[in-house]
């Protein structure tokens, strides 16, 4: 499984990155859950949710490029520089995004500052 959910990830992150939003919303469960950097100010629940924030932000000129992908198991922790963000201090910033797949979509995702973090932090959230 893992080199299925690597695969998926990264398609995930290059339908981000071309902006093709309907791509990208395929990918993701209708249940998907995302906890932003900072819970609760950045969490969405649903795949059309979570593609509508990504369209917001790639409209803001923020944009994302995937330096590294991460096997965990069940789980891809994606390396990610982002630049363009308004809510962060100019420049580029790299974030750590667990991405949990279930069924071959991504059921949750939850972002960390550190890979240490993203690492250690186990199932994005409980999806019993």
């Amino acid at each position: 499984m893992g080199a299925e959910n690597v695969a998926l990830v990264r398609e995930i992150f290059e339908a981000w990155q071309a902006e093709d939003f309907d791509a990208l919303e395929r990918g993701f469960s209708p249940n998907v859950q995302w906890v932003g950097l900072k819970p609760e100010e950045g969490d969405c629940h649903g795949a059309a949710e979570v593609a509508q924030v990504l369209r917001d932000r790639s409209a803001q000129g923020v944009r994302v490029e995937l330096e590294e992908l991460i096997d965990v198991g069940d789980q891809v922790v994606a390396v990610v520089r982002t630049s363009g963000r308004p809510d962060l201090p100019p420049g580029e910033r790299i974030i750590f995004i667990t991405v949990t797949l279930r069924g071959g979509t991504v059921a949750a995702m939850q972002s960390f500052h550190s890979r240490d973090e993203a690492l250690s932090a186990g199932p994005a959230l409980d999806l019993r």
